[in-house]
């Protein structure tokens, strides 16, 4: 004996009705699917484009200048730390600090950068650059 089906007892309209509430919940599981897709997508852009990686935060060296090269706009410092040799470039973003000078510094220009000079600098590596960029560069006098 065969055991009566779901679709025997149930009528024409029931069916549809049915059919409907199908296909709505699957267009709303659907749309969901959707939207968690792009809710992991822009989480996952957010968490590395909002956040910085350890190598892009900024820090401070200090050591006396070993040379300058304007036309590279490179800086050349004998960090005090380590005794070891690092290359630093400038920007039109990077300020210089002295003593008695602006309160928010001046740009950085090569002829008031003197080798053997004591500087405190901070920069910001960058994955695009070969030497770190300097944000400051702050004489050894001078407050921060």
């Amino acid at each position: 004996m065969k055991t009566p089906g779901f679709s025997r007892f149930a009528t024409v309209g029931t069916r549809a009705a049915i059919a409907a509430a199908v296909n709505a919940s699957s267009r709303f599981i659907t749309r969901l699917a959707k939207l968690g897709f792009v809710g992991v997508v822009f989480t996952s852009l957010g968490g590395s484009f909002g956040h910085a990686s350890p190598r892009h935060f900024d820090s401070w060296t200090a050591g006396r200048i070993q040379s300058v090269d304007a036309g590279q706009r490179l800086l050349v410092l004998r960090v005090d730390a380590r005794e070891a040799v690092e290359n630093f470039h400038w920007d039109q973003e990077s300020r210089l600090w002295r003593t008695g000078g602006p309160k928010d510094g001046q740009p950085v220009e090569a002829t008031k950068l003197k080798v053997g000079e004591a500087v405190q600098i901070l920069f910001r590596k960058s994955s695009g650059n070969e030497s770190p960029a300097i944000l400051r560069i702050v004489e050894s006098g001078a407050a921060n």
